[in-house]
């Protein structure tokens, strides 16, 4: 990197004192920008039981049992069903920290530290949510129910393709919404409730939602000014859509530079999130330097409790 060049540059054969200017700082900081987070819109905090927050670093849960009905004949000796469950357990074992060292020297002599120190602790709160929310989104649709996923869906029917490695569906202005039904008639024939549904598409598929002429046309009923005026999008097929520049992109292997994602829809219920300990310290006495330290510890952990009640498609969007 080039040196600074004064800003107004010295006449020829007139020295420059450059070395001895001292630069004025502006007050206020650059704002950075950051992705939006929606891993708290996805996932449920109350059905992790509240003694995981206080200790313990597993939890089990237990399904409802499943039932048996015989088909009864005067006089027959009748058949017995036992109890049973499914165990699924839960273990918190994902972890982040942050450490900030700063010598009492510079705390002293640098104007505005405690402004610098505070964006550094709003940039780690940031950072900290959009690693949740890539690995939410590089998890969840691999732990959905087999039966909602790939070329033959649905668990009754197995009548909608939803894509695959290699056969990835294609999504456009004009066959969006199918492939909407698609997973609403997946996730109904899971009995999954339709109330309270949402779908994470990745960020390219928002000009494809706003170039479909079904969703313009919806003029109608008042939607359309809600999507043109404030970007806001209404519940389209019974589901809240949400988009997301964090969702990670896969090549697949059909074709060089291919990129696609899983789109994962369902109910919010259905993964369970739990932030176990999440603290921020400050520590002014090192016995090994004149130091202070700023530093924080996160740790959290996700599961899929209801597989049936997700469902995965594998696709790549054109606009």
């Amino acid at each position: 990197m080039s040196a600074n060049k004064a800003a107004v540059p010295a006449a020829s054969g007139h020295r420059a004192y450059s070395v001895l200017k001292q630069p004025i700082f502006a007050k206020t900081l650059i704002t950075r920008f950051y992705a939006e987070s929606i891993s708290g819109n996805v996932t449920s905090t109350d059905i992790i039981p509240t003694e995981l927050r206080q200790c313990g670093d597993q939890v089990v849960f237990r399904r409802d049992p499943v039932a048996e009905i015989f088909t009864y004949h005067k006089n027959q000796d009748l058949e017995v069903s036992t109890l049973n469950t499914e165990p699924i357990v839960m273990v918190v074992n994902r972890s982040n920290y942050w450490n900030l060292k700063l010598d009492r020297v510079d705390e002293k002599q640098i104007c505005g530290i405690q402004e610098w120190v505070k964006k550094y602790v709003n940039n780690v709160s940031q950072l900290n949510a959009l690693k949740i929310d890539n690995e939410l989104f590089r998890e969840m649709p691999l732990e959905a129910s087999c039966h909602n996923k790939g070329t033959k869906a649905g668990v009754r029917t197995g009548a909608y393709n939803l894509g695959a490695i290699t056969t990835p569906v294609t999504i456009t202005p004009t066959n969006i919404f199918t492939y909407l039904t698609y997973l609403s008639a997946v996730l109904n024939e899971a009995n999954v409730p339709q109330t309270g549904r949402f779908a994470v598409f990745p960020e390219v598929a928002r000009s494809v939602f706003m170039q479909s002429n079904l969703l313009n046309n919806s003029c109608a009923s008042g939607l359309s000014k809600a999507i043109v005026l404030g970007g806001m999008f209404p519940d389209i097929m019974g589901f809240t859509i949400y988009f997301s520049t964090t969702m990670p992109i896969y090549i697949d292997p059909s074709q060089p530079g291919l990129q696609c994602y899983l789109v994962v829809a369902g109910l919010k219920e259905a993964t369970g999130f739990v932030t176990q300990l999440s603290e921020s310290e400050v520590i002014d006495k090192d016995p090994r330097s004149f130091s202070k330290y700023w530093r924080g510890l996160l740790v959290y952990d996700f599961k899929v409790l209801r597989p049936e009640a997700l469902a995965v498609l594998y696709a790549t969007f054109t606009v």
